[in-house]
C-alpha cells in the first residue's frame, strides 16, 4: 500500500509561476527615462562639438577670446542643468 505522492497538473503548476512572477512596472519619471538618457548623451556629444569649435574659432582668432568663454560657459550650464534633471528623474523611476 505504498501510494505515491500526486504530482500537480501543469495548470496549477503555471498558475503558480504566474502568481508570483512580478510584471514589470512602466518606468515612471517626467520623462521616459531611456528617452532621457538618449537627449542627454546626443546633448553631451552636441556640447563637446560646440566647444571645441568655439576653442578654435578662438585658436584662430576668428572669435573674441571673452566672448567664446561666455559662449562655453552657457553650453556648460546648459549641460549640467540636464545632467541635474537626468539624475533627478531617476529619483522617480523606482
Amino acid at each position: 500500500m505504498n501510494e505515491e505522492p500526486r504530482e500537480k497538473p501543469i495548470r496549477t503548476l503555471l498558475q503558480d509561476i504566474s502568481s508570483n512572477i512580478q510584471a514589470p512596472q512602466a518606468p515612471r519619471g517626467l520623462v521616459p527615462p531611456k528617452l532621457l538618457n538618449r537627449i542627454t548623451i546626443f546633448m553631451a556629444i552636441l556640447s563637446l562639438l560646440l566647444i571645441v569649435a568655439t576653442l578654435l574659432a578662438m585658436i584662430w582668432d576668428l572669435l573674441d577670446p571673452f566672448l567664446g568663454l561666455k559662449f562655453m560657459a552657457s553650453v556648460l550650464v546648459v549641460m549640467c542643468a540636464l545632467l541635474a534633471f537626468s539624475a533627478i528623474n531617476v529619483q522617480f523611476v523606482d
